[in-house]
């Protein structure tokens, strides 16, 4: 009775809020600018959207408020961003909003982040991901299966964005946390990363006398994977991480596959979607099948 009760004031709570939040008057940042490891202690420039007693707060290991739940040592620095519920036993949700920025049709964005998510019961505490654009918010990551009593370790995360239209966009995360002494939402280290295809032009003169100039693109590989690092997952031998980006990655020839790669600090895993659900590699999430109709031969079986 009282998991349902909670569920019901969730629900609620999140259609009062939603509503509200879409503030998109804040000056729009550049890219660089939006980047936050919290070391200065404040949250700029992030927007604190919280309402009510739980609220986003910059923390450390040696100057926390909750004395009865430590956080585990951060993956770097010392400081971190930490939902604070300043005493309160009731159950909140704090909300953290970036700057706008823009993103041109076709680019991509890889948003990296640091969080740890500690709580009794998992349905309460949680962290969600949303890209906002135009008014609507899209969910890029739910990161409940962190949720747990025995977690004592911060993870790494990182979404894609893309870019359909020039327009504003900006990222939120959503911090449920519940009631008890052990629930606990905290991350650090937001980084931005934008991959942009360098141009190089080689000129050469023709026997004529005119000039021909032709263009070679490029995409810079500083973001690779060191071959020290280059670990394969023991389910197959023959996939690499592309990359030492913490992302997902679609079965090599299999679209309609309900399994997938994670890669964390160059290693990959091979992992299974919950249920009778397909990976879908634009979302970077598994989908029911009703949602991937180019796979209804799999879904079928």
């Amino acid at each position: 009775m009282k998991k349902i009760v909670f569920i019901v004031f969730t629900c609620v709570f999140l259609c009062l809020t939603r509503g509200s939040e879409q503030n998109f008057g804040a000056e729009s940042k550049e890219l660089s600018e939006l980047d936050n490891d919290f070391e200065d202690k404040t949250l700029q420039p992030w927007i604190e959207e919280s309402q009510g007693n739980v609220r986003w707060n910059v923390s450390n290991r040696t100057s926390h408020w909750e004395l009865l739940n430590p956080a585990p040592q951060p993956i770097n620095g010392k400081n971190y961003l930490r939902v604070d519920r300043r005493g309160s036993s009731s159950f909140g949700v704090a909300i953290l909003r970036s700057p706008t920025f823009k993103l041109s049709s076709g680019s991509k964005i890889y948003v990296s982040f640091a969080f740890w998510i500690r709580s009794k019961w998992p349905a309460f505490t949680n962290l969600e991901v949303y890209v906002a654009q135009n008014g609507n918010e899209i969910l890029l990551d739910n990161l409940y299966n962190y949720s747990d009593i025995s977690n004592r370790s911060w993870q790494s995360r990182t979404v894609l964005l893309t870019g359909q239209s020039s327009t504003d966009f900006s990222l939120v995360f959503y911090a449920y946390c519940g009631i008890d002494t052990e629930d606990a939402v905290a991350i650090d280290d937001i980084q931005f990363r934008t991959f942009q295809e360098s141009t190089t032009l080689a000129v050469t003169e023709s026997t004529s006398g005119s000039t021909i100039t032709t263009t070679t693109v490029t995409t810079p590989a500083a973001l690779d994977c060191p071959s020290s690092l280059r670990k394969r997952d023991a389910h197959d031998s023959s996939f690499v991480c592309q990359n030492n980006l913490d992302m997902r990655y679609p079965i090599p020839g299999d679209p309609c596959s309900s399994q997938y790669y994670e890669c964390v600090n160059c290693v990959a895993t091979l992992q299974d979607c919950e249920g009778n659900k397909i990976y879908d590699d634009e979302t970077q999430d598994c989908q029911p099948c009703s949602r991937m109709p180019e796979c209804w031969i799999v879904c079928k079986n």
